[in-house]
């Protein structure tokens, strides 16, 4: 294993949970960034056709991977939301797919990191009140 897979390997195996999410936004965002730039370089050329396409549908596997994790019994209303949310991501993954959707594509980016902050916000809350249920 190169030590990049190991590193990788070790900080999946030790996340938290809500640390394990804030990865895969991440890594949709990224792969946002990476089909919108494919998208302005131009789809005349195959290799920025296919880094747009895969790009396009990894950023969708993942969206379904955390649609399917959801548990709407102990998530209640938030998980509920979070599932509309995504189905309405996944629609419009495949609509920018087809379209090459740039501004839409600046929006999803927008929305997932306004989402991520979300997320990394509750997991500094979850640590503050371990903190304090351990002294």
């Amino acid at each position: 294993m190169n030590p990049a897979d190991a590193y990788l390997e070790s900080m999946v195996t030790t996340a938290s949970p809500v640390q394990l999410i804030v990865m895969l936004y991440d890594k949709v965002i990224n792969l946002l960034h990476n089909a919108k730039s494919a998208i302005e370089m131009g789809l005349d050329d195959m290799e920025n056709l296919k880094t747009k396409a895969e790009s396009l549908s990894r950023a969708t596997d993942i969206v379904i991977f955390l649609q399917a994790i959801l548990d709407t019994e102990k998530g209640g209303e938030i998980a509920v939301n979070l599932k509309s949310i995504y189905d309405a991501f996944i629609q419009e993954l495949i609509r920018i797919n087809v379209e090459n959707d740039v501004k839409s594509i600046e929006e999803m980016i927008n929305i997932f990191e306004d989402l991520r902050s979300v997320w990394v916000e509750l997991e500094k809350r979850y640590e503050e009140n371990a903190q304090r249920s351990a002294t």
